[in-house]
This record gives structure tokens, sequence and C-alpha cells, in this order.
């Protein structure tokens, strides 16, 4: 699978990127932001297919770091964080991330199942969702 720009968006990005190097992913474009405010402008200007979240970065915290980024992109979304609470990965996934990631558990391999399931499952929603919207236009035409 072909990755065009993956945005890492933690202040210590070193374990993470090592662990993208070791996955074997075929990633054109890597940015590295540190910051919420960095990681915003990042997604707001370029076209990124995926990003990688710490939810603590150090102008944000928590699930609000990933609703700042929700709400300015439809990306792939992977959370990643120091917690493993499953309460936290739950609220994450119910908060728009496509996955939870604990950082300490995170390896190449990993890494490279979740991008890769979660980059399948939204191509798979976004090709449903257009089939959707032509067979409403379609029923509109047809008088149903």
């Amino acid at each position: 699978m072909k990755i065009n720009c993956l945005l890492l968006v933690d202040d210590d990005a070193t374990l993470i990127r090592r662990e993208l190097e070791l996955s074997g992913l075929n990633i054109k474009r890597l940015v590295v932001a540190t910051s919420l405010d960095e990681a915003l402008s990042v997604a707001i200007e370029k076209q990124v297919d995926i990003i990688l979240l710490d939810l603590n970065l150090r102008d944000s915290k928590s699930l609000d770091t990933l609703r700042a980024m929700r709400a300015v992109t439809d990306s792939v979304i992977i959370v990643l964080s120091q917690s493993d609470d499953e309460l936290l990965g739950i609220e994450s996934l119910k908060a728009g991330a496509d996955d939870f990631l604990v950082k300490s558990k995170v390896n190449g391999t990993a890494i490279r199942r979740s991008i890769v399931y979660s980059m399948t499952r939204h191509n798979l929603c976004e090709t449903a969702c257009s089939i959707n919207l032509k067979l409403d236009k379609l029923s509109e035409m047809v008088g149903m």
C-alpha cells in the first residue's frame, strides 16, 4: 500500500519514526509535527493520507487533541498513547479515531497492520458512501 503523505504528530517522534522505517511501508513523504498547532496547519495545507497522533502534546491534551484534528480532516487518524487504558481507547474511537495503539507495544508490524487495516476500512467507507449517493440520485430520477 502506497502512502503519499503520513503526518506523525508527536513531541518525541524517535521511536515511532524508527518503527515506521522497520514497517516496510511505502511512505513517499513523512511529515513530523511536534505540536497540535503545527499538525493542524499541515492537515489543512497538505493532502495527508494518514495521521499518527499522540494525544498529549505541549499545546493540547487527551481527547481534545483528537477532536481538534478530526474537525479539520477526514484523513485516517491512528491515536498513539502512553496509556494502555482500554476506556481511553474506546473513547478515542468514539471521538473519531480509526485505531488506538499503545506506544510501549508498538513495533513495525503493529504499525503496518494498523495503517493498512485503517486505510482499507476508510477506503471501503468512502466507496459505500459514494454508492449510496449514486443510489439516492438514481431513486430521485426514477421518482421513487
